[in-house]
């Protein structure tokens, strides 16, 4: 190979590295003449702009750019052709370009002039903009929000746990400065939390079995005052680390507003168990007498025996028998309005659901009208115990055994029944309780509101009996529900957790 085909070999291949590099470039790069005319583009501006070189070349380059600038560029081409002064050539600047759809972007530009047969040309490079000013806003605006937000909001080490950012709303709350925070981690904030607990807690996310995890704990303050938060978890890549981000809310507000409803469903408890035993008064006072006046029988018996001239130690020791038994049936039946009229309770122990329920009927029968009624006991033998307020579950069964009678008072046919029974659910670990009559039914149209405030089917009453039985099946973790009969009448179903599904939440 001689010296001028080296030389034009040499020269080939130049030009297709530098061909193949302006096609792979990942900046636009357009070539116009001294007239603004379009000679070449590269596919990154054809990405950029939206046309394909065949749309722009020969045209003038004005047609890339928004008003004003497209009116502007060819007295600019002018201007430096005849005074030589720059304004981008050489030395770059952001402005705005304008795509064939004709949405306007920033795109930053440099321009270089070169010189070919004599032929001015001028070289432009192009970046478009929009992708990392819209980042860059984005970014902007997340840390305006992150430090402008009245939660607080933590950035800690996955490693050393130590925090290395929390926002404006934390340091306030917590009575920290900046660099006083990134010296501790969430253990200093956590009494409840040891370093085995907490890294116990995380473990789900750096496991990746957990996106999130939720939980409520307390916080201490700088100051060593308490408050209690709700804590949202979890762990993401940040510049090139794993960080856990802590969006912390403080529920004080909150759990003072749920401790102000409790008080007021534990009122509305005790008015509806005191209006229960205002009605069925007549009852308890016949309950009471009963026994009150066979004691005075048996008392006059005995004094007649020990009177008389041969004493019959047997029959007065049997007297003085129906005598204790008498007074322990009164002193039942009292003992038993006296928890009723309790006005707070809140005592969960482990109970058996029967014992309830039988004791319950016992109070039930005092009702003067439960004479017309046969209460049938349907219940489960060996159920699991339960965790439970006793007396808000007895006042939900006399509730429903009351609404029984209500639904049958009416009925002047065979005798009324009202059954009561309980089984046990094992795939759920509930035990069901079912109150049964043989009354009219649930009217459809009404049943929808059965269980709201103030609604009721009856002449009177304030129509709150069965929406405070739901509220105590409610807190007791179970669900009361209804079922109209096959035949007549309505069922009253509720579920109660057993002590064990309790005790293992």
């Amino acid at each position: 190979m001689n010296k001028n085909s080296r030389e034009k070999s040499n020269k080939f291949d130049t030009e297709a590295h530098l061909r193949a590099v302006i096609n792979t470039a990942i900046e636009g790069i357009i070539t116009i003449d001294n007239k603004g005319i379009i000679q070449a583009i590269n596919p990154a501006t054809e990405k950029i702009f939206s046309y394909n070189e065949e749309e722009v070349k020969g045209k003038n380059i004005s047609m890339l750019m928004p008003k004003p600038y497209e009116e502007e560029h060819d007295t600019y081409i002018k201007n430096y052709l005849s005074t030589g002064k720059a304004k981008i050539i050489g030395i770059g600047r952001e402005v705005k370009g304008k795509r064939k759809n004709g949405i306007v972007f920033p795109m930053w530009i440099q321009v270089a002039q070169c010189f070919e047969n004599g032929q001015r040309f001028f070289t432009g490079f192009i970046k478009d903009l929009s992708t990392e000013r819209n980042y860059l806003d984005r970014v902007i605006g997340y840390e305006r929000i992150l430090e402008d937000s009245i939660n607080e909001i933590y950035f800690f080490d996955a490693e050393t746990l130590l925090f290395t950012h929390a926002n404006q709303g934390a340091l306030k709350n917590l009575q920290y400065s900046d660099e006083k925070i990134k010296q501790l981690t969430p253990l200093d904030l956590k009494p409840e939390y040891t370093l085995e607990s907490f890294q116990k807690l995380i473990e789900p996310l750096k496991s990746g079995n957990e996106e999130k995890i939720q939980f409520t704990t307390v916080h201490r303050r700088k100051d060593g005052s308490l408050y209690p938060v709700e804590v949202h978890l979890e762990l993401i890549d940040f510049e090139s680390r794993k960080v856990f981000v802590a969006i912390i809310l403080d529920i004080s507000e909150k759990i003072s507003a749920e401790t102000n409803i409790k008080a007021q469903q534990e009122q509305l408890m005790h008015m509806d168990r005191v209006s229960i035993m205002g009605e069925m008064a007549a009852g308890i006072a016949h309950e009471i007498n009963q026994p009150l006046t066979a004691i005075n029988s048996y008392a006059n018996a005995a004094a007649r025996r020990i009177k008389s001239e041969n004493i019959d130690i047997d029959s007065i020791e049997k007297l003085l028998e129906k005598i204790s038994n008498a007074s322990i049936r009164a002193s039942d039946v009292i003992s038993h309005l006296r928890i009723m009229l309790k006005p707070n309770t809140k005592q969960h122990r482990h109970l058996n659901i029967n014992s309830l329920i039988e004791d319950a009927v016992e109070l039930a029968n005092s009702d003067s009208r439960a004479r017309e009624f046969e209460l049938i006991l349907g219940l489960a033998k060996d159920l699991p115990k339960v965790t439970a307020d006793g007396v808000q579950i007895q006042q939900v069964i006399i509730n429903l055994i009351r609404n029984a009678m209500d639904e049958s008072i009416d009925k002047s046919d065979e005798s009324k029944e009202i059954e009561i029974a309980t089984r046990f659910l094992p795939n759920e670990n509930r035990i069901e309780v079912s109150i049964k009559d043989q009354g009219k039914g649930i009217d459809p149209k009404k049943a929808e509101k059965l269980f709201d405030p103030f609604f009721t089917t009856k002449g009177m009453g304030m129509g709150m009996g069965l929406t405070i039985c739901q509220t105590i099946i409610h807190n007791h973790h179970g669900k009361l529900w209804f079922t109209q009969n096959p035949d007549k009448g309505a069922t009253f179903h509720f579920t109660i957790p057993t002590a064990l599904d309790i005790d293992n939440e």
